[in-house]
C-alpha cells in the first residue's frame, strides 16, 4: 500500500513538471494606470498608451522561451531519476541498462542517461549559442518536453509492473504447480 501511494505522488510530480514545461508563464501587465513607469517591455508612449516595437517582442518571447526551456530540462532530469527509480529490481528489456541476469542496472543506467542527456543538452545549447539572432528555444522546449513526456510514460508503465518480490513468489509457485519451462530458460 506504501508504493502505490508513493507511485502516485511521484506521478503526480511528474505530470506538474512537464506541465510546468510545456506551458511556459506569459507574464500579467498591471492594471492602467497603477504605475507611472512603462510596463518592462514596452518601448514608446503615444497618445496615452504603451506600444511596442518588434525587437521588444521577439527579446520579450525569446526570454520566455529560455526559461521554459530551462524547466524542460529540470523536468527531463526529474523523470530520468523517475525512470530509473521505477526499473529497480525489475527485469530490464533494454540490454544497454541491465545487468547480466537480466535485471536493471542502476550503474550503467546513470551512465547512458547521462550520456545521452549530455549529448542532447549539448547540442542544443551549442545551436543557441552558435545562432544567437535565432530563437531555438520554442522547439528545443517542445523536444525536450516531448522526450521527458515518452520516459514518464515508460516510467508510469515501471511502476504499474509487479513488484519484483510478488513475481518471484508467483514464479516459485506456477514452477512447482507445473514443472514445465518455456523453451528459451531449459538447459540444453
Amino acid at each position: 500500500m506504501t508504493r502505490n501511494l508513493t507511485n502516485s505522488a511521484l506521478i503526480r510530480t511528474m505530470i506538474l513538471l512537464l506541465l510546468a514545461a510545456s506551458a511556459p508563464s506569459m507574464g500579467v501587465l498591471g492594471a492602467a494606470g497603477a504605475s507611472t513607469a512603462p510596463p518592462v517591455g514596452y518601448s514608446s508612449r503615444v497618445a496615452g498608451e504603451y506600444r511596442t516595437t518588434e525587437a521588444d517582442r521577439a527579446r520579450r518571447s525569446k526570454k520566455k522561451w529560455k526559461k521554459a526551456w530551462i524547466v524542460s530540462w529540470i523536468a527531463f532530469a526529474a523523470v530520468n531519476i523517475l525512470d530509473a527509480h521505477s526499473s529497480a529490481g525489475h527485469i530490464e528489456a533494454n540490454p544497454l541498462l541491465r545487468r547480466a541476469d537480466g535485471t536493471f542496472s542502476a550503474r550503467k543506467a546513470i551512465l547512458v542517461k547521462a550520456q545521452l542527456g549530455g549529448g542532447l543538452f549539448g547540442a542544443q545549447l551549442w545551436m543557441v549559442k552558435s545562432h544567437p539572432d535565432q530563437n531555438y528555444y520554442k522547439s528545443f522546449t517542445f523536444a525536450t518536453t516531448g522526450v521527458a513526456a515518452g520516459l514518464g510514460a515508460i516510467a508510469v508503465r515501471n511502476y504499474n509492473l509487479p513488484s519484483p518480490v510478488s513475481a518471484t513468489a508467483s514464479a516459485a509457485t506456477a514452477s512447482a504447480a507445473s514443472p514445465v519451462l518455456p523453451e528459451y530458460l531449459r538447459r540444453k
